[in-house]
């Protein structure tokens, strides 16, 4: 099969086919499945920017009960494909050029920690089957053996990272292109067979930066490939980026909270309390007896609660406990890092002067202020400020993903955390003040690190004394 030489037009990209080779879904696929769907169409036009989604002629398309259909839904809104509104229904959210930039620059940064942490734990066998798969796809008969190698050579990396936490934010950036990717994108192969050379020989000697580096360059160019493929099929908007938004701007702010909002909150607190234990079944009965809901929002919270990395699905088996351990502190603190770097380098590039200011007095307000309830309010205006000025909804959407580890006040139940946050915001803001990004990300991951210390600490004294 030949590469495309341009931009496949709508119509086209639509024609590519399922999964499993049918129009029509098998009747026992899953939400994945419909997620998969969903996404197809809004990237081919068939569901334009502003469309309403329904939910009966979906199913009815599929051949499926609108289980799937909706679990596909919630999962989409988490991943920034559409907006759920209260007692509206859902909505296909708008696709742009920044929106795909930001989305593979920040799946670039989740791959290159599990690159990091493939390169920390690999072992020889783990090398070999790396290196065994990449030779298998430079010798793939046509694209659709490369996809298939490509993601046999992706989970491979991605199980010897060993972490939940990652394999779940990967969840949330989903490729834009769920199926003929490397049919669509010209070029696509050939970025993807040069860019995992320099990956795997990172991998061999243990060079987890090097590692980290190699992904992260790889999704970018991907990133810009299918920018390329699509702004010419007018698939694709090219309006600026969303203006900055004030700290009081998220829609989340004074709603209710919903009945799957208060499962997932229950669930988070029995995990880290040590009440479920790592590897349980969860129980999803009890759980809804307790809260006092029927069992469809604890599916919808089982949804979001996957995509935290606290459970984890298996099918035909159930819904299990994943462990909430030094690894799945240190790489949640390590992501949200990530993120908020990201968000000091679009901000950066992307605000005003007076913007400036507004952010400076903010960070002299966390300053000042000493009592935890007065630190998380200083501290969240100027996260939220920060996030608005980046003026990216893909970095709004994975910071959802990003449930707190210490549920309530951290500040409270972590007290050594207030000076850690006051001095790394400090040295954070004088990054962006002179305009260096690297300082930034460097500050956001010396925050991180300290307060993963002395969160894993806190969970060993406590499992110490019972």
């Amino acid at each position: 099969m030949q590469m495309p030489s341009s931009a496949l037009t709508p119509s086209q990209f639509a024609a590519l086919p399922h999964p499993d080779g049918r129009a029509r879904l098998r009747r026992e696929s899953s939400a994945e499945q419909v997620a998969a769907h969903i996404r197809q169409a809004i990237m081919s036009g068939d569901l334009p920017t502003g469309e309403r989604l329904r939910q009966d002629d979906i199913a009815d398309e599929l051949g499926v009960s609108r289980i799937p259909v909706r679990e596909a839904i919630i999962a989409l809104d988490r991943e920034g494909w559409l907006r759920l509104a209260a007692n509206r229904g859902a909505y296909v959210a708008a696709l742009g050029v920044h929106d795909v930039r930001d989305h593979y620059e920040l799946r670039g940064l989740i791959f290159g920690l599990v690159a990091r942490r493939a390169a920390a734990a690999a072992t020889a066998d783990d090398i070999d089957l790396l290196a065994e798969r990449r030779r298998a796809m430079g010798n793939a008969p046509d694209l659709a053996t490369f996809a298939y190698l490509n993601d046999r050579f992706l989970g491979t990396l991605v199980r010897t990272a060993g972490s939940p936490r990652l394999t779940a934010a990967l969840l949330v950036t989903p490729s834009i292109i769920p199926r003929g990717f490397f049919d669509v994108v010209a070029g696509a192969r050939e970025i993807q067979q040069k860019g995992l050379a320099p990956l795997l020989r990172a991998v061999r000697t243990h060079a987890e930066g090097d590692a980290d580096d190699a992904m992260h360059s790889l999704l970018r160019r991907q990133g810009d490939a299918v920018i390329a493929a699509f702004s010419a099929s007018g698939l694709l908007s090219t309006v600026p980026p969303a203006q900055p938004v004030g700290p009081d701007a998220p829609a989340a702010v004074g709603e209710a909270e919903t009945r799957a909002e208060a499962v997932a909150r229950y669930v988070r607190r029995l995990v880290f309390d040590g009440r479920l234990r790592p590897g349980q079944r969860l129980p999803q009965d009890e759980i809804a007896r307790r809260v006092g809901v029927s069992r469809i929002p604890v599916r919808e919270a089982i949804i979001v609660l996957e995509r935290e990395g606290w459970l984890r699905t298996e099918p035909h088996r159930g819904t299990f406990v994943n462990a909430f351990d030094e690894r799945a502190i240190t790489d949640r603190f390590a992501l949200h890092s990530r993120f908020f770097g990201f968000a000091a380098r679009r901000a950066i590039d992307r605000m005003s002067p007076a913007d400036l200011d507004e952010l400076t007095t903010l960070a002299a307000r966390l300053d000042r202020v000493t009592s935890p309830a007065g630190v998380a309010r200083a501290n969240d205006a100027y996260l939220t400020r920060l996030v608005g000025l980046a003026a990216s909804s893909r970095l709004q959407t994975v910071l959802r993903s990003i449930a707190q580890v210490v549920p309530g006040n951290f500040f409270a139940a972590v007290p050594a955390s207030i000076p850690v946050q006051k001095r790394g915001v400090a040295a954070v803001h004088a990054a962006i003040e002179a305009g260096d990004g690297e300082a930034a990300d460097r500050a956001w991951d010396a925050i991180a690190d300290e307060h993963a210390a002395e969160v894993v600490t806190m969970i060993a004294e406590r499992e110490r004394h019972g």
